[in-house]
């Protein structure tokens, strides 16, 4: 998966309308797939994030590239990483891959902020029970813990913990604030 982030880092538009159809049913398969880890999985993410800031930056000289490449897969994969990140954290390397998915949720919303509308109103009372139902935890074994000795770093050098997951969502609300006009004024325009 590290050579596929990599190649997906110098991936050029010209390519993108060859390898993403081949490339995102088979990364799909492998973020929806529990047997893989929860860095596999999120470093699938962490591919289609790249893939999303390309595409979208297609669009803008190509008005179809959201439509024929991302629109399609958006709405199961949004849906598959809310559901995942209501999963209850069973070892450390699940805050990564929770991280990972607030990180891409908080991507989609800057980048597509009308289509991911009424996706949020989902993923907020998932973020909320994630955060109140692991703030115990984090202060027990954290907070309160004289011993405890920070070692929660990934292969990649990144912090991997409670501490990183809550960042993101923060940030998640911050995009979210960002993009409230636009929210708003979209998901009431469907309604008509």
């Amino acid at each position: 998966m590290k050579v596929l982030s990599e190649l997906s880092n110098d991936i050029t538009d010209n390519q993108v309308y060859t390898v993403a159809p081949v490339l995102f049913p088979q990364l799909i398969g492998l973020f929806q797939n529990e047997t893989f880890g929860p860095a596999t999985r999120a470093r699938v993410l962490s591919i289609f994030g790249v893939f999303t800031t390309l595409i979208s930056h297609m669009d803008t000289v190509d008005g179809g590239a959201n439509e024929k490449l991302l629109f399609p897969i958006l709405p199961g994969l949004v849906d598959a990483t809310i559901t995942l990140i209501g999963k209850p954290v069973s070892i450390k390397e699940d805050f990564k891959l929770q991280t990972e998915c607030v990180n891409f949720l908080s991507k989609l919303v800057s980048t597509f902020p009308k289509q991911m509308g009424d996706k949020v109103s989902s993923a907020l009372p998932t973020l909320w029970n994630l955060l109140t139902k692991n703030a115990e935890s984090h202060i027990n074994d954290v907070v309160n813990n004289a011993d405890y000795c920070d070692d929660g770093v990934d292969s990649d050098g990144s912090e991997v913990g409670f501490g990183p997951l809550v960042q993101s969502i923060f940030e998640f609300i911050q995009s979210l604030t960002e993009k409230k006009k636009v929210l708003c004024v979209d998901t009431t325009a469907w309604r008509s």
